[in-house]
């Protein structure tokens, strides 16, 4: 004999429906993968689809499949109390070879209680321990100090939790989609409801396959598309070297003709000053030695001075005739230095500017492609979930079936344990959940607002004494 925990009743222990309450236990009846509802009502034909651990699983047409599932609001891990004791049709499973359906399954999970009621809950409040509500405006601040110390800590017990239960509930669905697999491979199903549950299954690989190889594609097409701009700027920066050393060339036989042209003007410009120099010293020699108030001696010896000054003028005349040339004959040369130059560059500009086009292209390509492979990434995850969740609700329907000592077991026996440590995770998160929420919301915000009027009342103040202070 044992108490259904549904309706609390004493009954014959067993798979059967209860007699009281019509409730299957909740180890086959109440599963997230196993909720069959016996709705004459529902339309046929219809594709019904399965929720488990936060995804839905398409078995296909419903009619032809042999299966009644029950609506996703019934995917629900606590039982639900029911309205009338209309018993339903207990669920069908598949033993495994060589053993008959077990009467007790040994690893059937244990019924998770009932949520309780508002009035039933004191586990959250002792948990949140913020206290009574104080009385007037003193005590209201400092409830709204407790409790807000108080939730600061909760909710950080609360991270650490739910992290907690989210790690232990990959846990539980990866032992449970290892004991389907283990099964499957032992004795393949033929028959249902595991059996849609195996075609789902394949069918959730069949789409994580097919996301892997158009993923596979798609980020293949964005690898060739940067090692092509990648080879691209190789070729350009082969081309840009002898270029860059033409350009580089054609700039030292530029300077060194512009610098030989600076020399030659600059030599003229100083012979022409000597040659201007030169004609006024004569000019000034001749005038001295004309005046007849100078000595004889002093007008020879200027005009000694003038021939003298005369005789060198040839050499200056020579000196910027020789300039003059040097400069006509270097204006070609320059001229055609400085278009090769110019030529040059206008080339290597425009191919520098095609690199930089190419490397910026090169560099969106890379960002797309790190990005398109984190996607495919997140996409692959998401499916591969999809997979380990179907194959975890075939774990469901295998486990009730496995018995004590067969080849089984220790699979069985693990993704029991990891699915009762993922509900009692669960459940601390609720009582968390609830011990949040579970302060008076009227005095919290009282205090709140009388500590803020207050904050602003004393700063007024304080900032008042100061100025009166400083005058």
């Amino acid at each position: 004999m044992i108490k259904c925990p549904q309706c609390l009743q004493i009954r014959d222990d067993g798979d059967l429906p209860c007699p009281h309450c019509g409730e299957v236990p909740y180890g086959v009846r109440n599963r997230p993968s196993q909720r069959i509802a016996d709705d004459a009502a529902e339309p046929r034909g219809e594709p019904k689809k399965l929720g488990f651990g936060g995804m839905e699983i398409d078995l296909g047409d419903a009619s032809s499949s042999g299966l009644d599932l029950a609506s996703d609001d019934d995917a629900l891990t606590v039982p639900v109390p029911r309205t009338d004791a209309t018993p339903l049709a207990p669920l069908k499973l598949e033993p495994l070879p060589g053993s008959p359906p077990p009467v007790h399954p040994a690893f059937a999970r244990p019924a998770a209680p009932a949520a309780p009621t508002p009035a039933e809950d004191g586990d959250a409040r002792r948990l949140a321990d913020y206290g009574e509500p104080g009385t007037g405006p003193l005590g209201a601040v400092r409830y709204w100090w407790h409790v807000s110390m108080r939730r600061s800590e909760l909710n950080r017990r609360r991270a650490e939790t739910a992290e907690t239960a989210e790690r232990l509930q990959t846990e539980r669905t990866s032992r449970l989609a290892e004991l389907a697999r283990q099964a499957e491979a032992l004795h393949p199903a033929d028959g249902e409801p595991r059996a849609g549950f195996v075609r789902a299954a394949r069918a959730a690989e069949a789409r994580r396959d097919e996301e892997a190889s158009v993923s596979a594609a798609v980020v293949s097409e964005r690898e060739k598309r940067l090692n092509d701009l990648r080879s691209r700027l190789e070729g350009l920066k082969k081309e840009l070297a002898p270029l860059v050393e033409a350009a580089a060339s054609a700039r030292r036989r530029l300077d060194d003709l512009k610098s030989e042209l600076r020399r030659t003007e600059s030599a003229l410009k100083r012979a022409e000053i000597e040659q201007r120099n030169a004609a006024e010293l004569v000019a000034k020699r001749r005038e001295a030695s004309a005046d007849p108030s100078k000595a004889a001696e002093e007008r020879e010896r200027l005009l000694g001075e003038v021939d003298e000054i005369e005789r060198r003028g040839p050499e200056l005349r020579g000196r910027i005739d020789a300039a003059r040339l040097k400069i006509e004959g270097l204006a070609q040369p320059v001229a055609a230095a400085q278009a090769e130059h110019d030529s040059v560059e206008r080339s290597l500009a425009e191919l520098r500017r095609i690199e930089g086009e190419v490397k910026e292209k090169a560099e969106e390509a890379e960002l797309e492609l790190e990005a398109e492979r984190a996607r495919s990434g997140e996409r692959f995850q998401a499916v591969s979930r999809d997979v380990e969740n179907a194959w975890a609700a075939v774990g469901e329907n295998v486990l009730p079936t496995v018995g004590a000592d067969g080849p089984l077991a220790p699979l069985a026996r693990a993704a029991a344990e990891s699915a009762e440590k993922a509900e009692d995770a669960e459940q601390r998160l609720s009582l968390l959940d609830r011990a949040l929420a579970c302060y008076d919301h009227d005095v919290f915000s009282k205090g709140k607002t009388l500590a803020i009027v207050g904050g602003a009342v004393a700063l007024l103040l304080l900032t008042v004494v100061i100025v009166l202070i400083i005058s």
